[in-house]
């Protein structure tokens, strides 16, 4: 019998570097109003080949349709206003003396204490849309 458990330690070994991934997650709770379960996600974005074995987001948008079940759309700027309801965003950040980007909420962090906010800059925000259209 396999489990759902089965390898999850291997990957979530690199979790530290997983902040736009747990970033995903959170939006399609906000939209979907419901939990997301971290270790079928973990294991749906490895499967699918979402994620890489760092965390590195290669297909976010097909991460997130994956996670609501609708169609989702992507624009990225440098500024970012008042959403629309079926709107919602990521915010790039870039630390250039550790060469290190970081990925958060605007309202909120998945890493409390990042140093990469806090001696970073912003450079870029990541619009989600979510659309009505299933995926």
């Amino acid at each position: 019998m396999k489990s759902r458990y089965e390898g999850i330690q291997n990957k979530l070994w690199n979790m530290r570097e997983g902040c736009f991934f747990l970033s995903l997650c959170s939006i399609a709770e906000e939209f979907t109003g419901k939990k997301v379960d971290l270790i079928d996600a973990v294991n749906m974005a490895f499967d699918n080949k979402y994620v890489t074995s760092d965390y590195t987001v290669k297909e976010d948008c097909k991460l997130l349709q994956k996670l609501t079940g609708r169609k989702v759309t992507k624009k990225v700027t440098t500024s970012c206003g008042i959403l629309d309801d079926n709107e919602y965003s990521i915010v790039k950040y870039l630390n250039k003396e550790k060469t290190a980007n970081h990925f958060r909420r605007r309202y909120f962090d998945v890493y409390v204490n990042s140093m990469t906010v806090k001696e970073g800059t912003i450079v870029s925000y990541y619009i989600y849309t979510i659309h009505k259209e299933k995926a």
